[in-house]
């Protein structure tokens, strides 16, 4: 439930950036990386492999891309979310 609602949050996201950028002369475009697991809480902090691998997935984004882990996509997986072409990327520091 929670990887649906956060691919909907990207969605969203991505779609109100696009329209935004409609009506400026300096669009904001924004690289979006989806993981999920399990994360440490420290306060408002977020920390972990897991809270790294979701970094590591956006930084692999181009400006207004969403990319998603396939831990993610397995659990949405039936859903009707249409996918782009798959890509296969060696992510730093994880193994």
């Amino acid at each position: 439930q929670s990887a649906r609602k956060a691919l909907a949050c990207a969605s969203a996201i991505q779609k109100a950036l696009g329209e935004r950028n409609g009506t400026v002369d300096e669009p904001v475009r924004v690289r979006i990386g989806l993981h999920a697991g399990e994360v440490i809480k420290e306060g408002e902090d977020f920390f972990g492999r897991n809270v790294i691998m979701a970094a590591r997935v956006a930084s692999q984004a181009h400006g207004g891309e969403i990319l998603a882990s396939s831990v993610l996509k397995a659990l949405v997986e039936g859903s009707d979310v249409s996918w782009g072409e798959r890509r296969t990327v060696e992510l730093k520091g994880l193994s």
